[in-house]
């Protein structure tokens, strides 16, 4: 069986805010990219053997928690544990903690080669849901709690819009092509921790001020980005990006590595550029828009910076 590449991701909009029923709009990023590989037998490789020690435990997890649901899918339980002892394990360039869906690329390609689901499905909306709440249970294993949108984005390599309904919308290829412009991400040099400040948002959810202030600002603002976004309406755009940023400077300080604090309020007061976190932030990349690509040139001189 051919090995599949599953490339990484990058959630444009809508982290943190998914969780409370925002819209959100992912795309592939064929930067970094995974596969399943079985070892060379003739050469010694222990992030081969480490890979596949984690594998085992995961499929543990699989086995005791998602058994039925996989079952129904088609999952050959007993192809992946032969496999496990002849040492599969996961190749990849997909940067743990920083927000590419490293966990997502992994779920995608397990479950893409021992499922009996094709991948040319009929993408309709029950199969997306479906998929969704199926990769959601499957990720969960490394994050405690997991929107299944990651997976869903890594198996599918296709954006994907996820609507406030939890409808999943395949947004035009020409909506997605103004990415390719002033966007970029600056290396952070530092892993993030999903999990924990997953965690620490849920129990800033449990003030109901914070509550009101995410339905009455942040989930508006996304909403408002992912529609000027698609629809190419650039100002409005920079408007709403705005209003993200200040946002996540205000009430995501844990989320934001204390380095990176004075270049974010610089682009706010500057309104050069604008900062977001990409994916649950604490290290990993951050996510950034500049009005032209000179305003940040300073920066590049400091920091290390891509280019969508």
């Amino acid at each position: 069986m051919a090995n599949r590449i599953f490339y990484s991701k990058i959630l444009l909009f809508g982290e943190y805010s998914i969780l409370c029923n925002s819209q959100a709009l992912t795309i592939p990023f064929k930067n970094y990219s995974a596969s399943l590989k079985f070892p060379n037998l003739k050469i010694a490789d222990k992030s081969a053997a480490s890979s596949n020690r984690i594998l085992k435990k995961y499929a543990d997890f699989l086995s005791e928690n998602v058994r039925v649901q996989l079952e129904e899918a088609g999952f050959e339980f007993s192809a992946f544990d032969k496999d496990l002892e002849n040492g599969l394990f996961m190749e990849s360039t997909i940067p743990h903690n920083y927000g590419l869906g490293s966990s997502g690329a992994l779920v995608a390609a397990v479950f893409d080669r021992y499922s009996g689901v094709n991948n040319n499905i009929n993408l309709d909306d029950q199969n997306l849901a479906a998929l969704k709440k199926l990769f959601s249970k499957m990720e969960s294993w490394f994050h405690g709690k997991s929107s299944g949108i990651d997976p869903l984005s890594c198996y599918l390599q296709i954006p994907l819009w996820i609507l406030t309904d939890n409808r999943i919308s395949i947004p035009d290829a020409g909506k997605i092509k103004n990415v390719s412009g002033n966007w970029f991400l600056i290396d952070t040099k530092r892993k993030g921790a999903t999990g924990p400040l997953v965690q620490h948002f849920y129990q800033l959810c449990q003030n109901k001020a914070f509550q009101r202030s995410m339905e009455n600002n942040l989930i508006p603002a996304t909403n408002r980005a992912i529609e000027s976004f698609l629809t190419n309406q650039t100002e409005m755009l920079y408007t709403e990006l705005l209003k993200i940023s200040q946002y996540q400077y205000d009430n995501f300080q844990k989320m934001i590595p204390k380095e990176f604090q004075k270049i974010w309020q610089e682009g706010l007061n500057s309104n050069l550029y604008y900062l977001k976190l990409c994916g649950s932030g604490g290290g990993g990349y951050l996510l950034g828009m500049a009005k032209n690509r000179a305003d940040i040139n300073q920066m590049q001189k400091t920091y290390e910076v891509i280019w969508l």
